[in-house]
This record gives C-alpha cells, structure tokens and sequence, in this order.
C-alpha cells in the first residue's frame, strides 16, 4: 500500500523478503527513513553502521 503522507513524501506498506527489502532500502540512501517493525528498523542502523565503520 503506498499513502501520500506530504509534499513529495510517501508510506510505503508491503510484505517483502527481508533480505531483498534491506538491499532495496539501503539502496535508497539518505533518502529513506524506516519505521517499522523495530526488529527491521533495528538490522537496517546495526547495517548502516557496519558500512560506515568500513570508512
């Protein structure tokens, strides 16, 4: 399910493998924030951290 939550902003709802959606969202970048469920929310900073401590 997508919404129109603003202006040039949308919720994205969907059910997805784990591992294709986390590869999709960190494609995204600074452009994208994730909100739910915590446990997901969670692996994508604990992956987001992992790749900057690479640099």
């Amino acid at each position: 399910m997508i919404r129109q939550t603003g202006d040039n902003e949308v919720l994205i709802e969907a059910r997805a493998y784990e591992d294709g959606a986390m590869l999709w969202l960190l494609g995204q970048g600074a452009n994208i924030e994730v909100v739910s469920p915590t446990s997901f929310v969670q692996k994508f900073r604990a992956n987001l951290v992992a790749t900057l401590e690479q640099y």
